[in-house]
This record gives C-alpha cells, sequence and structure tokens, in this order.
C-alpha cells in the first residue's frame, strides 16, 4: 500500500501532462492537420507505443510484446 501511495503523485503529475498534451495536440490538429499527425508519431515513438489506427487507409498494427530475453538482449547490445 506504501508503494501505491508513493507513485501516486507521479502517476498523477503524468496524468496532467498527457491531458495536457492531448489538449494541444487537438489544438493542434485544427490549426494544421498535417503538422498534427507527425507530432503525433513524434509522441508515440518518445512513449514507446503504437496504437492500433487507421490512417490514410492503413491499419497500424500493434508490435508484438518483447520476451524478457530479448529485451535483456537489447540493452545488452545498446551498451556495447
Amino acid at each position: 500500500m506504501d508503494e501505491i501511495l508513493k507513485i501516486l503523485p507521479d502517476l498523477h503529475k503524468n496524468l496532467a501532462d498527457l491531458k495536457t498534451e492531448v489538449a494541444d495536440l487537438k489544438r493542434s490538429k485544427r490549426e494544421n492537420p498535417e503538422t498534427s499527425i507527425s507530432r503525433q508519431e513524434r509522441i508515440r515513438d518518445a512513449l514507446g507505443t503504437v496504437p492500433l489506427l487507421h490512417q490514410k487507409g492503413k491499419a497500424k498494427e500493434i508490435p508484438k510484446p518483447k520476451t524478457r530475453d530479448e529485451q535483456i538482449q537489447e540493452i545488452l547490445n545498446s551498451i556495447k
């Protein structure tokens, strides 16, 4: 329970940041649709998420989750 209470403020701050970012994205999309799409993609890349979306008639698939061994190997390769 204590661990949950410790991370709760961080989760709240992250949620507030995401709400602000969503509002910014919506405003950007109204102002310039082409720019907002690339900005959304940059945010998704930064967060490491790829939602299933239909954009311009093409579906993007959610990547297969990496196994623990694949994650460890990727970390070791990045250190080299």
